[in-house]
């Protein structure tokens, strides 16, 4: 049975903070405007959070504007993460100054908008590995050559990776030379999955005579792939092969 009017009101006054937290949890009921912006406005930031969790209200510009600048970036954060509002370019710009982390990476992952040319930059020198990993993942720009040559020689394999799979810029000669002779496997293997590479004998062969037995194996499942109606074969047969 859903509550009355009195009793949700009489519930979000309450003096009684654990009280009011469960009320703000409580889904059996639509609130009003005026109830939502008491919610939104409690001077506990975990109650204030459940009430930006809640999808059964259309918050006002004003509201979305003041949970922005929350004191909590937990809330902060929360209200990056409502889709059901449009983001301004000084929202976006101040978001991803935030000086909380989590903030930072709710507003890249957000992709209901566009970032320019200087943002782009500025997050994929971001000194953060997982910031900047977050931004080499985002679809919505297309990387400079400058940006992609200091991709791939960064010392995390984890952007080196991501750079990899991305698949809207072309390695150079020297690039394709350079990534043949990644050490880390999961950084080779996204490589030797890349339909826009074609290997040399050179590279192959080098790839197949590496000390490490699974960079070896890695590059046997490319030729595999390849020659997917060849079972077993020896690393001579690959190379007589070619």
């Amino acid at each position: 049975m859903s509550p009355t009017y009195e009793e949700i009101e009489s519930g979000i006054h309450s003096d009684d903070a654990m009280l009011r937290f469960d009320w703000s949890r409580r889904m059996d009921f639509i609130p009003t405007h005026e109830q939502a912006e008491r919610g939104l406005t409690d001077p506990e930031w975990s109650i204030r959070l459940e009430w930006v969790r809640r999808l059964d209200f259309t918050p006002t510009p004003e509201q979305i504007e003041r949970g922005l600048k929350d004191s909590h970036h937990d809330v902060r954060q929360a209200w990056v993460e409502r889709m059901d509002w449009t983001p301004s370019s000084e929202q976006i710009e101040n978001g991803l100054n935030d000086m909380d982390y989590s903030v930072v990476l709710a507003w890249i992952k957000r992709m209901d908008w566009t970032p320019t040319p200087e943002q782009v930059e500025r997050g994929l020198s971001d000194k953060d590995f997982i910031i900047s990993l977050a931004w080499v993942t985002r679809k919505d720009f297309t990387p400079t050559p400058e940006q992609v040559a200091r991709g791939l020689q960064n010392s995390q394999y984890g952007i080196r990776r991501a750079w990899a799979k991305r698949m809207d810029w072309s390695p150079t000669p020297e690039q394709v030379d350079q990534c043949a002779m990644e050490c880390h496997l999961s950084v080779l293997e996204q490589w030797l999955k890349r339909p826009d590479i074609v290997w040399t004998t050179e590279h192959i062969q080098r790839g197949l005579q590496h000390s490490d037995a699974s960079i070896r194996r890695a590059w046997k499942r490319m030729l595999q792939r390849q020659y997917h109606n060849v079972s077993e074969f020896s690393d001579s047969m690959i190379i007589q092969g070619i």
